[in-house]
C-alpha cells in the first residue's frame, strides 16, 4: 500500500516481487520505475530488515561464461558475499561472479545427488 501512495499512478502497479539471496533482495525493475529505484530500494530495505541488509537491481543483461549480470545497489550495505543453505549445503559465493535463481533449487538437488 505504501508503495502505492508514494509512486504516481501511471506506475501503478508498484514492484513487489524480489528474489532473496542470503542478506540481499534482488529486484528486477522494469524501466518506469527506474527514476525511483533509490526510493524503492529503501522502502524494501525497510520493509525487509533485519534478514535484509542489502538491496539490489539487475542492471544490465545476463552474459558470459558463467552468465551472470550487472547489479546495483540501490540501498543498505554494498556487500555481495552472500550465504545460502539448501538441504544443509552451506554455499558461499560473491553474487556478482555467481548466477544464482531460487527457483533452480531442484536442479542443484539433482546435480549434488547424482555428482557428490
Amino acid at each position: 500500500r505504501l508503495l502505492s501512495t508514494l509512486l504516481p499512478p501511471h506506475l501503478h502497479p508498484p514492484p513487489s516481487s524480489y528474489e532473496q539471496i542470503g542478506h540481499i533482495a534482488h529486484l528486477n525493475l522494469r524501466a518506469p520505475h527506474l527514476p525511483y529505484k533509490h526510493l524503492l530500494g529503501r522502502l524494501f530495505l525497510d520493509k525487509l530488515s533485519p534478514s535484509i541488509r542489502t538491496v539490489v537491481n539487475k542492471s544490465g543483461e545476463v552474459g558470459g561464461p558463467y552468465r551472470t549480470y550487472p547489479v546495483e545497489v540501490l540501498a543498505g550495505e554494498e556487500d555481495y558475499a552472500v550465504n545460502v543453505t539448501e538441504h544443509g549445503i552451506s554455499l558461499r559465493f560473491d553474487l556478482r561472479k555467481v548466477y544464482w535463481c531460487t527457483r533452480l533449487e531442484g536442479e542443484r538437488t539433482y546435480m549434488i545427488e547424482r555428482e557428490f
